[in-house]
């Protein structure tokens, strides 16, 4: 607490950046996937992500309000995961 801001600031972006990368890299690999198997379905995609971010904001804020902060976040570590995992999935042995 008695950090000076520029020492709060990076901290922060240590922390967080990482956390971003990762939780970003789903749907660009995902998008990426639909595109090479059936790129007229990319609209759609854009249009699902849109949704379910929309969604998701709602739902984590119920959840953590409802049941605490560490069922909000172990439910989107599994969505999370579970996106991962549909773009392993899909990918051909030659990806």
């Amino acid at each position: 607490m008695g950090a000076p801001t520029a020492g709060k600031v990076i901290a922060s972006v240590v922390l967080i950046a990482p956390l971003g990368f990762v939780m970003g890299r789903p749907f660009p690999l995902g998008l990426r996937v639909v595109h090479d198997r059936a790129s007229a379905l990319v609209p759609w995609v854009w249009g699902v992500n849109g949704a379910a971010s929309v969604m998701a904001s709602v739902v984590a804020t119920i959840l953590a309000i409802t049941y605490g902060y560490t069922l909000a976040l172990a439910t989107g570590l599994v969505f999370y995961a579970s996106a991962w995992g549909s773009t392993l999935a899909f990918r051909s042995p030659a990806d």
